[in-house]
């Protein structure tokens, strides 16, 4: 990592005229453990990310996210979501790859607390991981709001 990061710096200082670090941290490695599928435990572990730093509050809401690009209808996300969910448990349904994946990262932001308790349990309890409909609805017109902004 030090010579990737290095090189890059090289590189970027010299194509923008600029000099000086870029990171100003170490590169951190986290041992990520979890029972089951080690490939659903790493999509809920990356997906959890922006909780953890306390950018949102529910992995939803991020739309930089394969699960938040899914929740907005991303046929892209939807289809990496549904295959990770595909190769142990033989999800084809979206909804269920969508249910099952949010139920697992606030099983897992539960346990790590990255995910306050009474959340965890309004979602997996009260909710059985899925989305209310209201909810999904303002994610895809947040989406099309950005894109469109964006385009302009």
């Amino acid at each position: 990592m030090k010579t990737l990061k290095q090189r890059f710096s090289v590189w970027f200082n010299k194509s923008h005229g600029s000099y000086g670090t870029l990171w100003a941290e170490r590169f951190k490695s986290v041992l990520v453990e979890g029972k089951g599928n080690p490939l659903q435990t790493m999509a809920a572990y990356i997906d959890l990310n922006p909780v953890r730093a306390g950018v949102v509050s529910d992995p939803k809401d991020y739309r930089f996210s394969g699960y938040g690009e899914a929740v907005a209808g991303a046929a892209l996300a939807i289809k990496g979501l549904r295959g990770v969910w595909h190769s142990s448990f033989g999800v084809q349904d979206d909804a269920a790859a969508l249910q099952s994946h949010r139920m697992l990262m606030y099983a897992e932001g539960g346990h790590d607390r990255s995910i306050p308790q009474e959340d965890v349990v309004r979602v997996l309890e009260q909710e059985n991981a899925i989305l209310p409909k209201s909810q999904v609805l303002r994610c895809r017109v947040r989406d099309e709001l950005r894109s469109r902004m964006a385009d302009e």
